[in-house]
């Protein structure tokens, strides 16, 4: 499992929090904890980086926004964490001259977000508190075990 994928694995999680059982809630409990704890960690390591590159960052999100597709209110259209951008041609100069007046800023934005993929495409180091198959809720859907799946000990 990759650290990208525990995202999915909190939101089965959660979905499936409302089940009973006191093995079964334990141990998605505890798994909580670990997934939250990797988060953090993934957080700060992201955030210790930022200060180097902030001016640009704002920048850069202020250009996002400005070519950007917006809703009848006028606010920026945002889908999967990603600005809607129209007229690419024209945001793509706009950020390379906004390169050009802070380079240093933007390699090191780059870097980072190099580093960020590399990070969330590694192989996730967690071990999970696993929960039995006699554990399991009997209410359970197909739907809900798969989404937790690396959890269950078969």
């Amino acid at each position: 499992m990759k650290n990208f994928e525990l995202v999915r694995l909190m939101n089965g999680i959660q979905q499936v929090s409302q089940l009973k059982g006191v093995k079964f809630a334990y141990a998605l409990v505890k798994n909580k904890q670990k997934i939250n704890q990797e988060f953090d960690f993934i957080k700060q390591t992201i955030e210790s980086n930022q200060k180097e590159f902030a001016e640009f960052d704002k920048k850069r999100n202020e250009l996002c926004v400005k070519f950007s597709k917006k809703d009848a209110k006028g606010i920026a259209i945002i889908e999967n964490n990603n600005f809607i951008i129209e007229g690419k041609e024209a945001f793509n100069a706009a950020l390379d001259q906004l390169k050009a007046m802070l380079p240093d800023e933007a390699e090191k934005y780059d870097t980072s977000i190099k580093e960020y993929e590399s990070l969330m495409n590694d192989e996730c180091k967690i071990e999970f508190f696993k929960i039995k198959i006699t554990d399991i809720p009997s209410d359970i859907t197909a739907s809900q075990m798969e989404m937790i799946e690396e959890l269950i000990e078969f």
